[in-house]
């Protein structure tokens, strides 16, 4: 069944945390032709479509508010704060890399899986 992309691009699932891989590693390991094997804590993807992906690899550690209340695009209000909240429970303080897919299509199969050493925190309402 065919959804509009402005649809499937209205939730976002975000994966935080440090990772030592370059921006080139990160594209290799989610979006290669071998993704369907990384993607695993996925259900039911055998593949992501570029245009509903974002890898995001900082040069030195940042505060996790700030990234994202300034890089994902997250909606404003308390989807900010509720990601907020459950990075600060996961004792998420820093991180150099987000991984996150804005599509409403996918579910999280795996949510205690951690990609590249990144921590799933959530779906939220993205600001598309």
């Amino acid at each position: 069944m065919y959804i509009e992309p402005s649809e499937r691009m209205k939730v976002i699932h975000i994966w935080i945390g440090v990772t030592s891989l370059n921006e080139d590693d990160l594209d290799e390991y989610f979006l290669s032709d071998e993704s369907e094997e990384n993607l695993r804590f996925l259900k039911g993807v055998n593949e992501l479509d570029p245009d509903f992906v974002g890898i995001i690899k900082f040069d030195t550690d940042l505060k996790v508010s700030d990234i994202l209340k300034n890089e994902i695009p997250i909606n404003v209000g308390e989807d900010i704060k509720d990601a907020i909240s459950k990075c600060e429970s996961l004792g998420i303080d820093f991180a150099n890399t987000i991984f996150y897919l804005t599509d409403t299509t996918i579910e999280v199969s795996d949510e205690s899986a951690k990609p590249l050493g990144l921590i799933y925190i959530g779906r939220y309402k993205s600001s598309f």
